[in-house]
């Protein structure tokens, strides 16, 4: 019996490790739907653009479709709040967009240290309130009712401008 030996170096083994993250966890396949959604709705009009005759009824059809499969999936992705790191997304978030109120609302300072001493409070507080929060059945099943509707509405928009090009690229508006 014959055994290989392949040697690798620092790039194929950091190659690994981002396709692991990205398809193991529900950011990761999140982050990879929006981007194939994004490039559907970027590159479908330019095809558009171009007389493609009778494939103009199958594409722009396919291309709506495909649009819509891939924001469903986004917003699976996003409400998989069982997640360690969908948590920390979540959590980071709520820093970014709460920070700037605490901070007008005069309860830390200015300054950059206060600036980021309150985006690390605030980070674990999310952190641990979404954490203790969602080992409970009924939360998680609320919260993810809640942010599914909420994500809903933030994706709808994208997917109506999305709609709305190819449509007009292919002649239809």
């Amino acid at each position: 019996m014959v055994q290989r030996v392949v040697v690798v170096d620092g790039n194929q083994i950091a190659a690994e490790n981002l396709s692991n993250f990205v398809m193991g966890t529900y950011i990761g396949v999140g982050a990879l739907m929006f981007g194939l959604y994004w490039l559907v709705g970027f590159f479908t009009p330019h095809f558009l653009a171009d007389d493609l005759g009778l494939l103009t009824y199958i594409i722009a059809p396919a291309a709506i479709l495909l649009s819509a499969f891939f924001l469903l999936v986004v917003l699976m992705c996003a409400i998989s709040f069982e997640d360690p790191i969908t948590q920390i997304a979540y959590s980071a978030g709520i820093s970014y967009i709460s920070v700037p109120i605490i901070r007008d609302m005069g309860w830390i300072g200015y300054s950059d240290t206060g600036k980021v001493i309150g985006y690390i409070l605030v980070f674990a507080i999310a952190f641990a309130l979404l954490n203790k929060l969602m080992k409970y059945s009924f939360v998680l099943k609320a919260t993810k009712v809640v942010g599914g509707i909420a994500i809903f509405g933030a994706l709808l928009f994208p997917f109506t401008n999305s709609t709305m090009d190819i449509l007009k690229s292919a002649g239809w508006l």
